[in-house]
Protein backbone atom coordinates (compact mmCIF):
# COMPACT_ATOMS: atom_id res chain seq x y z
CA UNK A 1 0.00 0.00 0.00
CA UNK A 2 1.15 3.86 -0.78
CA UNK A 3 0.50 6.12 1.35
CA UNK A 4 1.51 9.96 0.55
CA UNK A 5 1.91 13.23 2.25
CA UNK A 6 -1.26 15.59 1.44
CA UNK A 7 1.74 18.79 2.41
CA UNK A 8 4.50 17.87 0.20
CA UNK A 9 3.52 14.62 -1.19
CA UNK A 10 6.16 12.43 -0.56
CA UNK A 11 5.28 9.08 -1.16
CA UNK A 12 5.40 5.85 0.95
CA UNK A 13 5.30 2.59 0.73
CA UNK A 14 3.63 0.34 3.42
CA UNK A 15 4.05 -3.64 3.09
CA UNK A 16 0.83 -5.46 2.80
CA UNK A 17 2.05 -7.52 5.93
CA UNK A 18 2.10 -4.39 7.77
CA UNK A 19 -1.06 -2.26 7.21
CA UNK A 20 -3.55 -1.92 10.18
CA UNK A 21 -6.23 -2.70 10.58
CA UNK A 22 -7.06 1.13 12.01
CA UNK A 23 -6.53 4.49 11.27
CA UNK A 24 -3.27 5.91 12.39
CA UNK A 25 -1.43 9.40 13.12
CA UNK A 26 1.61 9.27 11.08
CA UNK A 27 4.33 11.64 10.08
CA UNK A 28 6.33 12.65 7.13
CA UNK A 29 10.07 12.38 7.05
CA UNK A 30 10.34 14.87 4.81
CA UNK A 31 8.48 18.01 5.99
CA UNK A 32 7.63 16.88 9.90
CA UNK A 33 3.42 16.99 8.72
CA UNK A 34 1.31 14.83 10.83
CA UNK A 35 -1.67 13.46 9.32
CA UNK A 36 -4.44 10.71 10.10
CA UNK A 37 -4.52 8.05 7.88
CA UNK A 38 -6.90 5.65 7.29
CA UNK A 39 -6.77 1.74 6.45
CA UNK A 40 -8.93 -1.03 5.95
CA UNK A 41 -12.62 -0.82 7.41
CA UNK A 42 -12.07 3.01 8.70
CA UNK A 43 -13.78 5.23 5.91
CA UNK A 44 -11.43 5.74 2.94
CA UNK A 45 -12.84 8.78 1.10
CA UNK A 46 -10.01 11.06 2.39
CA UNK A 47 -6.70 8.57 1.64
CA UNK A 48 -8.69 7.80 -1.75
CA UNK A 49 -9.19 11.46 -2.22
CA UNK A 50 -5.50 12.31 -1.44
CA UNK A 51 -4.12 9.31 -3.77
CA UNK A 52 -6.25 11.01 -6.43
CA UNK A 53 -4.90 13.95 -6.09
CA UNK A 54 -1.72 13.01 -6.54
CA UNK A 55 -1.57 11.39 -9.17
CA UNK A 56 -3.04 14.09 -11.18
CA UNK A 57 -0.45 15.96 -9.93
CA UNK A 58 2.37 13.66 -9.97
CA UNK A 59 2.59 14.11 -13.65
CA UNK A 60 6.15 12.59 -15.44
CA UNK A 61 8.74 15.17 -16.64
CA UNK A 62 10.94 14.38 -19.04
CA UNK A 63 14.59 16.55 -17.89
CA UNK A 64 16.36 17.93 -20.19
CA UNK A 65 19.72 17.47 -21.16
CA UNK A 66 22.39 19.10 -23.20
CA UNK A 67 23.76 17.15 -25.56
CA UNK A 68 27.23 16.74 -23.91
CA UNK A 69 25.70 14.89 -21.25
CA UNK A 70 23.22 12.61 -23.13
CA UNK A 71 26.27 11.65 -25.17
CA UNK A 72 28.20 10.46 -21.46
CA UNK A 73 24.60 8.78 -20.31
CA UNK A 74 24.72 6.59 -23.47
CA UNK A 75 28.54 6.08 -23.30
CA UNK A 76 27.74 4.90 -19.79
CA UNK A 77 24.87 2.76 -20.72
CA UNK A 78 26.80 1.09 -23.46
CA UNK A 79 29.22 0.19 -21.42
CA UNK A 80 27.32 -1.07 -18.28
CA UNK A 81 25.16 -2.98 -20.88
CA UNK A 82 28.86 -4.56 -21.92
CA UNK A 83 29.56 -5.56 -18.45
CA UNK A 84 26.28 -7.23 -17.68
CA UNK A 85 26.67 -9.30 -21.24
Amino acid sequence: MEIFCPTCREGYRIPCMRVPKTSRMVMCNSCGTAWKQFFGAEPNFIASALDQSVETQREVRRPIYSKAVLQVLREEAALEAKLRA
